[in-house]
C-alpha cells in the first residue's frame, strides 16, 4: 500500500518512524525527509569586515584595549537581544539604517567584547560589561561614562548634522574603530590621533610623529542643517610622549619619551628591537583634554645596506684632530661627542668659529658605491664635489660661511643595486667674528684692554664719568653679518644709564657677543700757559696719538693715572717735554710751560714743517 502526505511551498520535513515488533528488543528508528517545493532558499553566510578597534579610558588615563584587529560580523547585534537601524530610518532626512550584508559600529563594539573576554561574554553576562541601548552605550568593557566613538579618526556624521549612533553606521573592510570616555565635565575633549598608526623602522632610526586633534562635539549639530568644515582642528603643542606598559589588563602611561612642538611633531628613536606602543597625555590650546592617540611602532634590529656609509669623519681644518673633529665614529678617540651611526640620517653638529671656511670629509663606503658632497660654496651658488675616494684623503670643501651651513652626503648604490640613494644631512653652524672693534668719545679713542682681537670677547675701557655717548666702531669678517650695540643698529651708543656696552655680530640667529665694561672715571681738563704765548703745544696719549683742544684751547676728557705726553717748542727757544698724569700737577687747571731763549747759533735756517 502506498500512503501520501500533502506537501506545502518552501521546506517540507517528513518523519517516517519504524516500531518493531514487540518483545524484539529493538527500539524504534526515525528516519527524517526534507523536501523543498518551489525554488530551494539559498542561505547566506554574515558579512565580516576586519577593523581595528581602540578603547581609551580619558577619566582613568589607560587603554583598556589597545588597537586590536577583529573580525566584525554581520547580525552580531540580534544575537545579544539589539537591533541595528532598519530600513526607513532617517536622520536629518538621511537614510541611516544598516541594510543587508553591513556590518555596523554596535555589532564591531560586541564582537570586540567576544574577542576580549571569550565565552565569559555571554547575553546572560553581557550587563557585567556592557550598557546602555542599541544606539547609545553608558558602559562598555566594564567601565561606565560619557562614551563616544570614531571611525578613522572622525566622528561619523553625514552632510546635514545627521551624526550616527552605533546602529546606524556601517562598517568598511580596515576601518579604524575608536570608543573613548570623555575626560572633561563639559564634553570638550579634542579627539587626537597622530598621523601614523602603525609603522617599523630600525633599531637607531629616527620616526617623527605629528599630533593632530579637534573638539569632538563640534560635530555635533541640529539634523536637518548643513554641516560645517570643522573649525577646532589644531597641531597640538606641548603634549607629553610616553611609553604605554601593560599592567592588570589594561594599557597604561609609562616611560616619558618627549614632547610635541608648536607644530604637534615629535621626534622619537629606539635603540632595541621590539614593539612599541606610543601615546600621549596633553591639552588642546583652549585647555580642553586631549584623548590617548596611539602608535604601535615596531623596530627591527638595524643593518647597513648597499647605500649606508660603514663611517663618516668631518672636521673644519686641514688636519683631524680634538680641536677640529665635529663627527666621529664609534672607534676614533677624538672628544667630540658626535658619534656617526650608520642608520642616523641627519646630524647637527654644533657650532664651530669662521677661522676656517673648509670641511673636511673620510667617508668609509660600500663596494662599488658612490659619495657626492652637495653644498653652497662662498658665492652662495649650488655646488658638488664626488668624495667617493675619500676614505684616506679627505674631501675638502669651501663651504662654512657665518650662520647655518648645511652639507648633503649623498650615497649612491652599487650599478643594478635595488636600493635607492641615502643621504646623509649635516648641520654645522658657523660663528661670526668681528676683525675690528674701538670705542671714542668726542673724537678721542678710548683704549681697550687688552687689545682687540677677534677670539677675545670681554675688554674694558676708562672712560669720563662726563660722557653720555660714545661711537663704537665695529667690523665684521663677513659684511652680510649684522651689528648691534646694546640691542640696537646705532652705533653712537647711549651710556649715561650703564657701564656696559655688548657688541653682537650675527647671521641666521648664531653671534658672537663682545662686552666692553666701562671704567667710567672723573676726568680732568688741562690749559697750557705758555711763555712765549705764541709756543706750540702738542698733547699725546699713552700711545702717542695727538690729541686736540676745543675752541678755548682746552684738553677735556683726560683720565685720572694715565700718562700724557706734552711738548712745547718755539722759535728761537729750547723745546721742553713733560708727562701729566694726574690734575695734581695743575694750578686751577693749568700748566706753565716757560721757554728758556736758545743761546745764539750760527747754524743756517732750514724751512719746514712741524708737527
Amino acid at each position: 500500500n502506498t500512503d501520501w502526505v500533502q506537501l506545502i511551498k518552501g521546506e517540507n520535513v517528513v518523519k517516517l518512524t519504524v516500531t518493531p515488533p514487540t518483545d524484539s528488543g529493538l527500539s524504534e528508528t526515525t528516519y527524517t525527509l526534507t523536501l523543498y517545493v518551489g525554488e530551494k532558499p539559498v542561505v547566506k553566510d554574515p558579512a565580516k569586515v576586519k577593523v581595528y578597534f581602540t578603547f581609551y579610558d580619558g577619566k582613568n588615563y589607560c587603554f583598556p584595549v589597545g588597537r586590536t584587529e577583529i573580525t566584525a560580523i554581520e547580525g552580531t547585534a540580534a544575537k545579544y537581544g539589539m537591533e541595528n537601524a532598519k530600513a526607513g530610518h532617517l536622520v536629518g532626512g538621511m537614510d541611516h539604517s544598516i541594510k543587508a550584508g553591513q556590518v555596523s559600529v554596535l555589532d564591531a563594539l560586541l564582537c570586540a567584547h567576544e574577542a576580549v573576554y571569550g565565552a565569559a561574554f555571554t547575553k546572560d553576562t553581557m550587563s557585567s560589561y556592557f550598557g546602555g541601548s542599541s544606539s547609545f552605550v553608558t558602559k562598555i568593557f566594564g567601565v561606565d561614562g560619557s562614551i563616544g566613538y570614531a571611525v578613522n579618526d572622525r566622528l561619523p556624521v553625514g552632510p546635514k548634522y545627521d551624526g550616527y549612533a552605533i546602529n546606524e553606521y556601517a562598517l568598511s573592510e580596515g576601518d579604524d574603530v575608536y570608543f573613548f570616555i570623555y575626560a572633561s565635565p563639559y564634553w570638550g575633549d579634542y579627539l587626537s590621533y597622530f598621523d601614523k598608526k602603525q609603522l617599523t623602522v630600525n633599531a637607531g632610526e629616527e620616526v617623527t610623529l605629528t599630533l593632530s586633534g579637534y573638539m569632538a562635539m563640534e560635530q555635533m549639530g541640529t539634523p536637518g542643517k548643513d554641516t560645517r568644515p570643522i573649525t577646532t582642528m589644531e597641531n597640538i603643542e606641548g603634549a607629553e610622549i610616553d611609553l604605554l606598559d601593560e599592567n592588570e589588563g589594561k594599557l597604561e602611561f609609562g616611560d616619558y619619551l618627549g614632547e610635541t612642538d608648536e607644530n604637534g611633531k615629535v621626534k622619537l628613536k629606539f635603540d632595541k628591537a621590539g614593539t612599541y606602543y606610543v601615546s600621549a597625555i596633553g591639552e588642546s590650546s583652549t585647555t580642553f583634554p586631549i584623548t590617548g592617540p596611539w602608535c604601535e611602532i615596531t623596530v627591527n634590529e638595524a643593518k647597513p645596506g648597499e647605500s649606508d656609509l660603514n663611517g663618516m669623519l668631518v672636521y673644519n681644518g686641514t688636519v683631524a684632530n680634538n680641536t677640529t673633529v665635529i663627527l666621529k665614529n664609534a672607534d676614533d678617540s677624538y672628544t667630540t661627542t658626535n658619534v656617526f651611526e650608520w642608520n642616523k640620517y641627519e646630524y647637527d653638529l654644533g657650532t664651530v668659529t669662521d677661522s676656517s671656511n673648509q670641511l673636511r670629509f673620510k667617508l668609509k663606503l660600500p663596494t662599488g658605491a658612490k659619495a657626492t658632497l652637495h653644498y653652497t660654496d662662498l658665492s652662495g651658488n649650488p655646488a658638488t664635489k664626488d668624495a667617493t675616494k675619500s676614505s684616506s684623503n679627505a674631501a675638502w670643501i669651501s663651504c662654512l660661511k657665518p650662520g647655518k651651513n648645511t652639507v648633503k652626503v649623498v650615497i649612491t648604490p652599487p650599478a643594478g643595486s635595488t636600493v635607492g640613494e641615502k643621504t646623509y644631512t649635516i648641520n654645522v653652524n658657523c660663528q661670526p667674528s668681528l676683525t675690528a672693534l674701538a670705542l671714542s668719545a668726542n673724537g678721542n679713542e678710548a683704549y681697550l684692554n687688552p687689545a682687540f682681537k677677534n677670539s677675545v670677547y670681554d675688554y674694558s675701557a676708562d672712560i669720563s664719568a662726563a660722557i653720555e655717548t660714545v661711537l663704537v666702531t665695529a667690523t665684521p669678517k663677513d659684511a652680510s653679518c649684522t651689528v648691534t650695540y646694546n640691542g640696537q643698529t646705532d652705533s653712537n651708543v647711549d651710556i649715561k644709564d650703564t657701564d656696559t656696552i655688548v657688541v653682537r655680530v650675527e647671521k641666521d640667529g648664531i653671534y658672537s657677543e663682545y662686552t666692553i665694561k666701562l671704567n667710567k672715571k672723573t676726568a680732568y681738563t688741562v690749559k697750557f700757559e705758555t711763555y712765549p704765548a705764541n709756543a706750540i703745544v702738542r698733547l699725546q696719549d699713552p700711545k702717542k696719538a695727538i690729541l686736540s683742544p676745543n675752541a678755548d684751547g682746552v684738553y677735556e676728557n683726560l683720565m685720572p693715572d694715565t700718562d700724557y705726553t706734552w711738548v712745547v717748542t718755539c722759535k728761537g727757544y729750547v723745546t721742553k717735554t713733560g708727562t701729566l698724569n694726574t690734575p695734581a700737577q695743575l694750578t686751577n687747571g693749568v700748566l706753565s710751560v716757560i721757554l728758556s731763549a736758545a743761546p745764539a747759533s750760527n747754524l743756517p735756517d732750514y724751512s719746514g714743517e712741524w708737527p
